[in-house]
């Protein structure tokens, strides 16, 4: 059976994880940072600190068997400098995203 936790619970564990800093803080060069909108927040890990598969593991550990209410945490397509993922409403077209 699944935990359910809010977004901003799952906000919490992944800025846990990934010791990341306040997002009032000044971005430092080289290191992940996130930002919230509300109760979303985008994440973006640099990958001088993470590859992308360490990125998509540690997420899949932490939400392995978590349901969160009313959101979803997803990654974003490849890109040139950052592993990007969010926490935002769940997708309304696949109620079964995770």
């Amino acid at each position: 059976m699944a935990i359910n936790i809010t977004k901003q619970e799952a906000i919490d564990k992944i800025v846990a994880e990934f010791n990341l800093p306040d997002p009032a803080q000044e971005r430092e060069v080289g290191k992940s940072f996130y930002t919230k909108d509300g109760d979303n927040a985008d994440f973006f890990f640099d990958k001088r600190q993470f590859t992308r598969y360490e990125v998509i593991e540690k997420l899949v550990n932490l939400f392995h068997g978590v349901n969160i209410l009313e959101g979803q945490c997803s990654i974003d397509p490849i890109t040139l400098l950052w592993t990007t993922a969010r926490i935002g409403d769940r997708d309304k077209n696949n109620p079964d995203a995770a």
